[in-house]
């Protein structure tokens, strides 16, 4: 009996890839609105959409952003964790849908982790109407 070949979708190295591609695009994405917005700026997308610059050092909502400055070490670390948990997920073999859902996780953990690390926040850069989502720093 001949085991089917395996399709390049489920392939682990595919998976990483496409996570390091989200975090590649949500870092120039970061990047563009740095440069292009003044921090504090929103912009009316879509009825459900604001196009946004925030400076979040907290997490999710902002939650824990006014805890004088521990939170990013703690933030680091979980982000850390995670990615390192979504890649070992991600070295079996999954259905498609699932194995999507954890590479945009692990992008945008990756590329959050990376933010925090090296600017000490998150730029948010899409919230929705009628939440702040951010510190304007």
């Amino acid at each position: 009996m001949r085991s089917s070949p395996r399709s390049p979708l489920v392939a682990p190295g595919f998976w990483w890839m496409l996570s390091l591609a989200i975090a590649s695009a949500d870092l120039a994405l970061k990047s563009a609105i740095t440069g292009s917005l003044p921090v504090g700026t929103v912009i009316p997308l879509t009825p459900f959409f604001n196009l946004v610059h925030f400076w979040n050092t907290g997490a999710a909502f902002s939650f824990l952003a006014d805890a004088g400055g521990w939170q990013r070490y703690f933030f680091i670390v979980i982000a850390l964790v995670v990615s390192i948990v979504l890649a070992l997920i991600l070295r079996k073999r999954r259905a498609k849908s699932e194995a999507l859902g954890y590479s945009l996780i692990l992008g945008g953990a990756v590329g959050n982790l990376i933010d925090r690390a090296f600017r000490g926040h998150v730029i948010d850069y899409l919230n929705r109407p009628g939440f702040r989502g951010g510190l304007n720093s």
